[in-house]
């Protein structure tokens, strides 16, 4: 899991409410706010096969790696849930 801040606001945030540790506890990437996979620049690219949920605003076959690999788009409260629960999920079901 790659979590990136959309600001630095937003990241200095969630530092100070514990939610980097939370994240880098449960093993994902924290970044600073940039483009990474959203346009397949310094975070890697997807590989045909894998499968990516992202809370950006742009989907596109190959925009983030390979035109074989899955995007799903979602809202931020549809990520966390499935970040939780382990698959696209509805937010109500988990209570977020």
């Amino acid at each position: 899991m790659i979590v990136m801040a959309t600001s630095r606001d937003i990241y200095a945030h969630a530092e100070r409410a514990g939610l980097v540790r939370v994240f880098t506890e449960a093993r994902a990437i924290v970044t600073n706010s940039t483009c990474g996979t959203c346009d397949d620049r310094s975070m890697g690219a997807l590989a045909a096969g894998e499968v990516c949920l992202a809370t950006q605003n742009r989907n596109y076959k190959g925009r983030m790696g390979s035109y074989d690999a899955e995007v799903y788009l979602s809202s931020p409260e549809t990520a966390a849930a499935s970040a939780i629960i382990g698959h696209i999920t509805d937010p109500w079901e988990v209570g977020v």
